[in-house]
């Protein structure tokens, strides 16, 4: 019953900070992508350059999440600003590492039938590439906006905001009830998320395997032709 009239008194609350943690995630998502996917096409042309910067942000991504966030807040300051660039940060070698390595993957054959087709760089990448690579790129961001829930649960401690603010203050002032509904919301954001990006990467998973058969099918022909 307790939990029941906390919700009733507490919910625009509850659902405003639902909000926040969720703005945060979008956005540090957003320039972490923005980032990611030209930098992961480009350095999955150049396997030497990757592998060095993806070690330089694997070394990152080993610092512990709130190691981070306390370090920067001298240079970006308490509050979302901060949650933002650390989020970012880490989202950023699970994307890169996630491009680099599915754009590496697509089938040498099919490009260059491709190429023999006559299509531009440009249209290989938009029309053949990416339906490819799109499963596993969603899976990649699936993890990412995983991690991301969990990182800016923690940045509550910095003061930016979100879910985490309700588990932090349920811990300083031993509200059992306030922290047990930071943690359902959080899970439930998790879950959610999780959800929606596991059914568009089957979704897409079904698409790409019928593009690649009908590639496939062209580079045969090719070669069958070539034959002749």
């Amino acid at each position: 019953m307790e939990f029941v009239t906390f919700f009733l008194k507490q919910h625009n609350r509850m659902f405003a900070l639902l909000g926040q943690h969720m703005a945060i995630v979008a956005l540090s998502l957003s320039i972490a992508a923005c980032i990611a996917l030209p930098l992961g096409y480009f350095l999955s042309r150049t396997r030497w350059i990757s592998v060095a910067v993806i070690g330089a942000f694997s070394t990152i991504y080993a610092i512990p999440s709130i190691a981070l966030l306390v370090l920067l807040v001298p240079v970006t300051g308490l509050g979302m600003r901060t949650a933002v660039v650390v989020i970012s940060i880490y989202a950023q070698f699970i994307l890169l590492r996630n491009v680099v390595i599915s754009f590496q993957t697509v089938d040498p054959a099919v490009l260059e039938a491709s190429r023999g087709m006559g299509l531009s760089a440009l249209e290989i990448l938009l029309r053949i590439e990416l339906p490819l690579t799109a499963p596993s790129l969603i899976s990649g961001f699936r993890v990412a906006t995983l991690s991301s829930i969990s990182v800016a649960t923690i940045a509550a401690t910095i003061n930016s905001g979100g879910i985490g603010i309700l588990m932090l203050e349920g811990v300083r002032n031993l509200h059992m009830v306030k922290l047990v509904w930071g943690i359902l919301l959080a899970s439930a954001l998790s879950l959610t998320a999780n959800q929606l990006l596991t059914r568009a990467e089957t979704r897409f998973s079904d698409r790409a395997r019928g593009l690649d058969r009908r590639k496939q099918k062209n580079v045969s022909q090719e070669i069958y032709d070539a034959s002749l």
